[in-house]
């Protein structure tokens, strides 16, 4: 799966962490179509769980610093993801996953994006400066 500009926010840095983490899906679906080894898939599960509570702490940062009122709710999303995350992270320790699970995972993200994320980017970008994309 590729970006589409459907999925831009408007708010640059917040669109380059959301590519980083679409290529991240797909460099973990490829690993697994591919055979690579257990730890390749591995490794690139944590990479994806790592960068993931950094993206999301930017965003939440980001919605603090402009006052979003749904913070709260936002971030709870957030944490429901990585718990997933590491949730399939453990899994993957005693077998495989495939690619089916990564997709759902992918398509959470997709709509977190679509719906979560644009209301507060539109938030921020109606009262704040921030680089735009």
């Amino acid at each position: 799966m590729h970006w589409r500009q459907e999925y831009s926010l408007g708010i640059l840095e917040i669109d380059d962490q959301h590519k980083t983490l679409i290529r991240s899906f797909g460099a973990i679906e490829e690993a697994i179509k591919q055979g690579q080894a257990w730890s390749s898939v591995y490794f690139s599960l944590t990479d994806l769980r790592e960068f993931a509570r950094f993206h999301f702490t930017c965003e939440e940062a980001l919605m603090r610093l402009h006052g979003f009122p749904d913070v709260s709710l936002h971030a709870a999303e957030h944490v429901h993801f990585c718990s997933v995350l590491a949730e399939v992270e453990r899994d993957h320790i005693r077998r495989p996953i495939d690619t089916g699970m990564v997709e759902s995972l992918r398509r959470w993200l997709i709509n977190h994006i679509a719906v979560s994320d644009r209301d507060f980017a539109q938030h921020i970008l109606e009262g704040a400066s921030v680089a735009r994309t």
